[in-house]
């Protein structure tokens, strides 16, 4: 894999500082349609993938590759009889409360691993 070198000073045939490892995503969406009370469901899961970064800058360190996967849900709900209906949203990011350390990060540089499980609701009223 290729990073750009720096070219002169102290430091020079090193990385740039905090070049992000190489990282993909996967997203797979599924649409439901309607479902019981729900109109226009649709389901998604995303799983993230990060190389190890190992071409660092003293006093960088090595950080480790990690797997996230996240799930999430939204569809409308018709709550008040209107035309306008209701957006509900639900996220399950980390779902296996993976810790990591993302490379581009501040808080690597004072051992803070990045957010375990978490779980986010939002809903959505057009009145």
């Amino acid at each position: 894999m290729f990073f750009p070198r720096q070219n002169s000073g102290p430091k020079e045939g090193f990385t740039i500082p905090f070049s992000p490892p190489l990282i993909g995503m996967v997203s797979a969406n599924y649409s439901m349609g309607d479902f019981s009370f729900f109109k226009d469901l649709h389901l998604n899961a995303d799983l993230r993938i990060a190389a190890g970064q190992r071409e660092i800058v003293p006093p960088e360190e090595v950080t480790q590759g990690y797997q996230v996967i996240n799930l999430s849900a939204m569809g409308k709900i018709n709550l008040f009889k209107n035309e306008n209906p209701t957006l509900f949203r639900i996220k399950l990011n980390n779902i296996f409360n993976t810790e990591y350390y993302d490379h581009t990060s501040f808080y690597r540089l004072i051992d803070v691993p990045e957010a375990g499980r978490n779980l986010s609701v939002s809903i959505t009223l057009n009145l």
